[in-house]
């Protein structure tokens, strides 16, 4: 995975697209600038294309026509794909026969004959990942020169072997995990092999609370190596909004959720869009979108998952209430969750009214108490929790027990700050009353700073 970190150019023999149901050929060169992206420039010949006009707007939706993939042959990676790119955006660029376009990933299809069948499927990915302190394996890792080892280092990591599957990962940088893996294709099909990177990659996005990012999968099938490279993105973190807390990576969890989002189904898309808008909440500027947000999470769930549109003679609490309680309970929890649906419906109705009612915009100026913002954060907290457990849920695991956070008022601080009064200072510097009627108090101040400000110092070195 060396080669990520580097930039390199790579030239495109054989290149073409679709537009608009015309074909464009010609030659290019392919840029890779790490952290940035890649960069493509293209010169074709034009097709013999009847005339036509072009529409030139300000803002557009885009359709699914106005999309096409480049394809290009080159020397180093064999054929290479760049999908989905918006030719309508480069309509005026493409009657120039010149091209110019950045893009965020390409897949890359190459021969290699060393590459036998097998009963396994075989692969590596890379993976950005901030909150590597959660991952507790221990990992050997070896580096050799002609099949003498001349380095042996312990690494944390990610280690898992069961059957026919082995999963072996430890961290290259501090916040990039490698990954190999071999999977059994009794288990898996080719393409559920293929997706099961990304799968990993957002059953660890839900588990760490951060959008982790894959930057590099690829996997051997077949004598052929496929490869797919994403550019790197900011990664952003739910905070207090977590569905886990700060919880050591559970591989069994991980598995499990890794296997579950490789699969299309209704279940598995509604976990994701869950994370995505807890995340997108996560993002927002006041408190009070972060709790309508969060909010209606939880009824988007409902009428997605028990197909529930809505309509004008709908009482959003009123669904929440009878699918939860009822349907969801029935059929993913348990009778001991009585009291956390309860829970999660009273502190839905509280959020989503006070957020999403008519008069909310008149009372913008106002000053909120101490106990409704606790009681609003409590509410946050516990429902982005209760979200975990429902994800964990709908992913196939069965008597799970409630076990959810303290109310905002029990968060211990921190951290401590101590400071100890010194017995060699006179006891006139303590006493305010005293001090503030001296002639001399501004430089009793300035002395009286500078000795704690130096104790402080010697405490915290000392400790």
């Amino acid at each position: 995975m060396k080669e990520y970190f580097q930039p390199y150019k790579i030239i495109a023999d054989h290149l073409y697209f679709y537009f608009k149901g015309y074909k464009y050929s010609g030659k290019g060169l392919i840029k890779w600038i790490p952290k940035s992206g890649f960069e493509l420039d293209i010169m074709f010949t034009q097709p013999r294309i009847r005339s036509s006009s072009i529409e030139v707007r300000s803002f557009k939706i885009p359709e699914k026509s106005d999309y096409s993939s480049i394809r290009a042959w080159t020397d180093c990676l064999g054929w290479v794909l760049v999908p989905d790119i918006n030719f309508s955006r480069l309509e005026m660029e493409i009657t120039s026969s010149h091209i110019s376009l950045r893009f965020q990933r390409i897949i890359a299809c190459e021969n290699d004959h060393y590459i036998t069948r097998g009963e396994s499927w075989w692969g590596t990915s890379l993976y950005r990942v901030k909150s590597s302190s959660r991952f507790r394996d221990a990992v050997e890792v070896s580096t050799s020169i002609k099949g003498e080892v001349i380095r042996l280092e312990g690494k944390n990591g990610f280690f898992h072997e069961e059957d026919e599957t082995r999963l072996v990962g430890y961290f290259i940088e501090s916040e990039y995990l490698y990954l190999s893996w071999k999977l059994s294709k009794s288990r898996y099909s080719k393409i559920k092999a293929w997706n099961w990177p990304l799968g990993l990659q957002k059953a660890l996005a839900i588990w760490l609370g951060e959008n982790c990012q894959l930057l590099v999968r690829e996997m051997r099938r077949d004598g052929k190596k496929i490869r797919e490279t994403r550019s790197e993105e900011d990664i952003s973190s739910l905070g207090h909004l977590s569905f886990f807390g700060d919880a050591n990576i559970q591989k069994k969890v991980i598995l499990n959720l890794a296997d579950f989002f490789c699969e299309s189904r209704t279940e598995s898309s509604v976990c994701n869009l869950i994370f995505e808008q807890v995340l997108e909440a996560s993002k927002q500027v006041t408190q009070s979108s972060q709790e309508l947000l969060v909010a209606t999470t939880l009824e988007a769930a409902m009428r997605t998952l028990y197909n529930y549109p809505t309509n004008r003679q709908d009482s959003s609490r009123g669904l929440v209430s009878k699918t939860l309680k009822g349907r969801f309970k029935s059929d993913y929890l348990s009778n001991d969750w009585r009291k956390p649906c309860a829970k999660a419906i009273a502190a839905f109705d509280r959020l989503r009214t006070r957020n999403a009612h008519p008069d909310w915009l008149s009372d913008l100026g106002r000053v909120e108490s101490v106990q409704e913002k606790s009681q609003a954060l409590d509410d946050l907290t516990f429902l982005c929790r209760f979200y975990g457990y429902m994800i964990l849920a709908l992913s196939g695991f069965r008597n799970l027990m409630p076990d959810f956070p303290e109310p905002y008022q029990s968060w211990g601080p921190i951290a401590f700050v101590y400071s100890e009064p010194s017995n060699t200072v006179p006891e006139e510097m303590y006493s305010f009353p005293r001090f503030s009627q001296d002639d001399s108090r501004y430089s009793r101040m300035m002395t009286m700073r500078k000795f704690f400000i130096e104790r402080s110092k010697n405490y915290f070195s000392s400790n």
